[in-house]
């Protein structure tokens, strides 16, 4: 299970357009991948480092424990600890998806996501993630798994995709939909509306569901009604 800390991040496909250089450490103990076009840079700890004979851009050997992100001003947008992954698979999920691919593979797991005091997009990715929100205007956007998000502070944006295999039970912790920090849900599919207690469920036709913690049903009718 990752910790990951996520500062001004912005769209992560954003970053890293250039072409990717890799220098190692000679103990094999910190690696450091450089966009040769924007000087954007993924700093990567581990043990066992090792460059591929075959390519000098690829590793052959080694893990990755941590991740530090920074973007072409040298400020740091990401930081990822305790993890636990083998260092041959970055690039090519990098190949595979870009940056979002890096960040999909480095947080496929139970992972413990939190905004920085900017503004941040956060991303579940894979596995049962908890995702919190600092006090500015932040997107959250759950993926696959099933997430429990919290806003935090400032007006943020919850995203939701239901999953087509049944799975994805979020919660919501502290989304409010009134005053001047209401929070807007984007939803992609069709669901029916059920009071859970004081709280309200919404169930996906293609399964899954989202639980708004907190949220009547009839006020969450009431703003859907406004804001679709």
């Amino acid at each position: 299970m990752a910790k990951v800390k996520v500062g001004d991040l912005g769209k992560p496909n954003d970053f890293f357009t250039g072409f990717l250089t890799l220098d190692i450490n000679a103990a094999g103990t910190e690696a450091v991948y450089t966009d040769d076009v924007t000087g954007e840079t993924i700093v990567l700890e581990g043990r066992g480092l090792e460059r591929s004979s075959d390519n000098d851009d690829f590793f052959s050997g080694g893990t990755i424990t941590s991740v530090t992100v920074n973007n072409e001003k040298g400020a740091e947008v990401l930081d990822l600890t305790g993890g636990h992954y083998a260092a041959v698979k970055l690039l090519p999920a990098f190949l595979d998806g870009n940056f979002k691919g890096v960040l999909a593979f480095l947080m496929a797991g139970k992972d413990t996501v939190e905004a920085g005091k900017y503004s941040a997009t956060l991303y579940g990715f894979g596995g049962n993630d908890r995702i919190t929100g600092g006090k500015a205007d932040d997107d959250i956007i759950g993926g696959a798994g099933s997430d429990v998000m919290t806003g935090g502070g400032g007006s943020d944006h919850f995203e939701f995709t239901p999953r087509k295999d049944g799975g994805g039970k979020d919660v919501i912790t502290d989304f409010s939909i009134k005053g001047h920090n209401a929070d807007e849900l984007e939803i992609h599919g069709d669901f029916s509306v059920k009071a859970a207690g004081s709280d309200t469920l919404l169930k996906f036709d293609d399964g899954g569901s989202l639980l708004l913690e907190h949220v009547k049903k009839t006020a969450f009718e009431h703003y859907w009604d406004h804001a679709s």
